[in-house]
């Protein structure tokens, strides 16, 4: 080979070499989810989703929208947190977007009722990347390791119980104060009449809300939203000058119907006319009837009040009472409602318009105490 042609040879690899060390260094472009394809459906009485961003290693912050009813919500959570998106009970909701750079995406699920179990998995591309070039006779080989797909398993708690609140009836008109505090109401609708109905609520249709009844004579007329309108079940149940109560008293998530004359009570599992499906003497004539989840069973149980002297009964049955205490003067008007939220149902009594509230089933001194409502007013406890 002549020197003119020696010259344009290497000239030749030089090109070369300069084309394939620019392509070296060249940026390697970024993994990127563009769509999320995970769902879960929210089953009655669940409130939120919960979207979460695991281990993100190439940005701090993402951005995207979940698809849940009706138009997307936008989001956007740091790298590692857990971001809530409400959604409609009972509706499919997914992540439908995120943003670019994002090597983990989790979704985590309905987060009301039950412990949710969740998977993460990394999105990036293959294990092991190798590149071989040759440089003027020289085999030079590149090996990029890129960190292998993982699986994290991550347990969100459940979401506790709603604490109980406030409510007094005057008249036919229902007054709902959103937390246990001195206030005034926030939601406020009538239903009923003015005189002679007994008033009551529940969670007549297992969606997580408390809402009114009013029994007139013998018939039960039931509301399941806290609004003015008609009643949404009515039935008859027990007889005229029975006291009436509510509970769940089969533990399925529904709260029903009951009556309690003399002191023998009938309890039924269907908000529906008929017969009593247990019935059992506690007490005695002239207590008064208190019932509440009172061991954390998810059961409603009796108890009754006698003279300040709280008797309670973690089963539907005849016997004594399983623990008794003092909270309260004889005068008093007893409630009993979880009011703290934490799935257990504890005393309370209301001293003219003054409400005081404890949080655990012993003799003591009230936890939480405000005042709320008129002296003569009927008070209840609802739950939104």
């Amino acid at each position: 080979m002549n020197r003119s042609a020696r010259a344009w040879a290497l000239r030749s690899v030089c090109m070369a070499t300069i084309a394939v060390l620019g392509f070296l260094v060249m940026p390697a472009a970024q993994a990127a989810i563009d769509h999320v394809a995970v769902s879960t459906r929210c089953g009655t009485g669940a409130e939120t989703t919960n979207f979460a961003v695991i281990a993100n290693t190439r940005t701090t912050q993402i951005t995207g929208t979940v698809q849940g009813q009706g138009a997307p919500v936008p989001f956007t959570v740091n790298a590692g947190a857990t971001k809530e998106v409400p959604v409609a009970k009972g509706v499919n909701a997914a992540i439908v977007s995120v943003g670019t750079e994002v090597d983990v995406a989790n979704f985590i699920g309905c987060v009301s009722g039950t412990t949710t179990t969740s998977t993460t998995t990394t999105v990036v591309g293959p294990t092991t990347t190798t590149t071989t070039t040759t440089i003027v006779g020289t085999t030079t080989t590149t090996t990029t390791t890129v960190p292998p797909t993982t699986t994290t398993t991550t347990t969100i708690p459940p979401a506790g119980p709603k604490q109980a609140r406030p409510l007094v009836v005057r008249g036919d008109t229902w007054y709902l104060r959103n937390s246990q505090t001195t206030g005034n109401a926030d939601t406020v609708f009538v239903y009923g009449n003015p005189t002679g109905d007994i008033h009551i609520t529940g969670d007549w249709d297992g969606n997580g809300s408390v809402t009114p009844g009013v029994v007139r004579g013998a018939t039960w007329y039931l509301r399941n939203t806290n609004t003015t309108g008609a009643a949404d079940v009515s039935f008859v149940y027990g007889n005229p000058g029975d006291f009436p109560i509510a509970g769940d008293w089969d533990g399925n998530g529904t709260v029903t119907i009951g009556v309690v004359r003399n002191s023998t009570f009938y309890l039924r599992n269907t908000n529906t006319q008929g017969t009593a499906d247990m019935s059992f003497v506690y007490g005695n004539p002239g207590d008064f009837p208190v019932v509440g989840d009172w061991d954390s069973s998810k059961t409603t149980t009796p108890g009754i009040v006698r003279n300040g002297v709280w008797y309670i009964r973690n089963s539907n049955t005849q016997g004594a009472a399983d623990s008794n205490f003092t909270y309260g003067n004889p005068s008093d008007t007893p409630l009993a409602a979880d009011w703290d939220g934490n799935d257990s149902v504890t005393p309370g009594v209301v001293r003219g318009n003054v409400w005081y509230l404890r949080n655990s089933n012993t003799t003591g001194v009230a936890d939480v105490s405000f005042s709320y409502g008129n002296p003569g007013d009927k008070q209840l406890t609802w739950r939104p």
